[in-house]
């Protein structure tokens, strides 16, 4: 099988569970079929992006190894739990509280502060509610320097729940599971175009055991900490994932923001078949409401589906409320999406003398970087990169009066601001299929198209925008704390 694009993964990720899905072992008394498909998506999508996501396992030359353990890992093991004991009781929280969970890299700094836009939006509704708050950065628990004690607590309960594992595993071999479900899914994908064996079996085996640490680690901290409700995003990161089977193991209400587009074509948000044992989010907390039939219909078969919530884009409705849109008309925005654009929109700029192009990158998908500095070293003056990628998305908005894109999810964004979405290749066809047919984003598959859309008079039509009203967003909170 040919693997091209997104549609064919998700083809290929269904017929996977038809396939293999019963001869997958439970490890550690979780479903990994989550934690599998996940992977695997996204193994895949970063392969056709041609990005490679190292791995750090210790499986060599396609076998599998027991772990070795010595006198000192049990040492090692009592140390931990003795530096343990006395922040389990100073963590212990006696209120309720929010505990805003993300990553420090994704923030930004805005107004001279650093700001997550998935997180710090939130902060208002909480105050109204009194309802006190704690930040968690997954990549900032090692960061001793922080007065907070959870990150050590955490980090300590991580490195305790990782050496006992290891422990284990040396006497009842469990991790032999893990591997063997690796290796059941890596087999199945040799019949595909996307086939580096000892990388993906690398990482499903890792990743495998990483939830099984990651979940014990945060169900203790959960325990002691003892959130109301817990606020988080991008519920398929492997952490994230643990976490929300972690919350769901104690009955505490985690709720998954939307941080951006959630096609059916997405290996996290499209059809999931049904299943055992499902720790998916409490809530899902979306744009508006075609995401809501998107997942209502893509979790259906589940036994415990997930809530979702229309309760619109928290960071959107400040900015909207406080933007100056002053639009420039010869202004056009590119989002990129690490696969480039394609030929005739790049025949169209070099031959346009009219529109300044700002070219604004996929955070975690630069492979557009070198294509990006040529176009730039060609014409200087009419492609912007900088303003582009260092100013907050919104920002850029008020300079332009289109957006050139695929599927991402800024075209949902940019409605709000006024701003005609331009949509090309068949992925963004896909994406945003509705919103095409009600005339709402324009398509264009050729030179001609796109002169043809840039040239006639702009007429904005809104189709399902994303909600931004911010008695709507309070009273969807009321609902999650009651």
């Amino acid at each position: 099988m040919r693997i091209k694009d997104r549609k064919d993964t998700i083809f290929f990720l269904n017929n996977l569970f038809k396939e293999k899905y019963n001869d997958l072992q439970k490890v550690w008394g979780f479903n990994p079929w989550i934690v599998l498909k996940i992977q695997t998506g996204y193994f895949i999508n970063t392969h056709l992006l041609g990005i490679r996501k190292k791995s750090t396992s210790s499986i060599e030359n396609n076998s599998y190894k027991p772990n070795s353990v010595t006198l000192k890992d049990f040492i090692n093991l009592v140390k931990i739990y003795i530096k343990i004991l006395p922040l389990r009781f100073r963590s212990s929280r006696k209120e309720k509280h929010a505990l805003l969970i993300g990553y420090a890299h994704h923030n930004k700094i805005i107004n001279n502060e650093s700001y997550n836009i998935y997180l710090h939006p939130i902060l208002d509704y909480l105050k109204k509610n009194n309802i006190k708050h704690d930040f968690l950065y997954i990549d900032k628990i090692k960061d001793f320097n922080s007065s907070h004690e959870d990150y050590k607590l955490l980090d300590l309960l991580i490195n305790f729940y990782r050496l006992w594992f290891r422990i284990k595993c040396y006497f009842n071999h469990e991790d032999r599971k893990a591997y063997k479900n690796a290796e059941i899914v890596v087999d199945f994908t040799s019949k595909t175009t996307i086939y580096e064996a000892n990388t993906l079996k690398n990482i499903l085996f890792e990743t495998q055991l990483q939830q099984a640490i990651i979940y014990a680690s945060y169900k203790s901290f959960l325990k002691i900490i003892k959130p109301k409700f817990i606020w988080t995003y991008c519920y398929y990161d492997n952490i994230i994932l643990a976490l929300s089977r972690a919350a769901k193991k104690l009955n505490i209400v985690l709720v998954e923001y939307q941080h951006s587009t959630q096609s059916d074509n997405h290996f996290a948000y499209s059809k999931w078949e049904k299943i055992s044992k499902p720790y998916f989010p409490s809530y899902f907390w979306v744009w508006s409401a075609t995401e809501e039939k998107s997942l209502n219909k893509n979790f259906l078969e589940l036994k415990s589906k997930p809530k979702i919530i229309v309760g619109g884009n928290l960071f959107l409705s400040i900015q909207v409320k406080s933007a100056e849109i002053k639009k420039k008309n010869d202004g056009i925005l590119v989002c990129l999406q690490g696969i480039w654009i394609p030929s005739f929109i790049e025949k169209f700029i070099e031959n346009d003398k009219t529109y300044k192009w700002y070219f604004r990158l996929h955070p975690r998908y630069p492979k557009d970087d070198d294509k990006l500095k040529m176009l730039k070293k060609k014409f200087p003056h009419r492609i912007e990169v900088e303003k582009a990628n260092v100013a907050n998305l919104y920002e850029v908005f008020s300079e332009v009066n289109y957006n050139l894109t695929s599927f991402s999810g800024t075209a949902l964004e940019s409605q709000a601001f006024g701003i005609q979405n331009i949509i090309f290749g068949d992925e963004g066809y896909e994406a945003y299929k509705l919103y095409i047919e009600e005339g709402a984003f324009k398509y264009v598959n050729s030179t001609e198209g796109l002169e043809k859309v840039l040239t006639s008079p702009f007429h904005l039509k809104v189709f399902d925008p994303i909600l931004v009203d911010t008695a709507n967003i309070e009273r969807k909170i009321k609902e999650i704390l009651n």
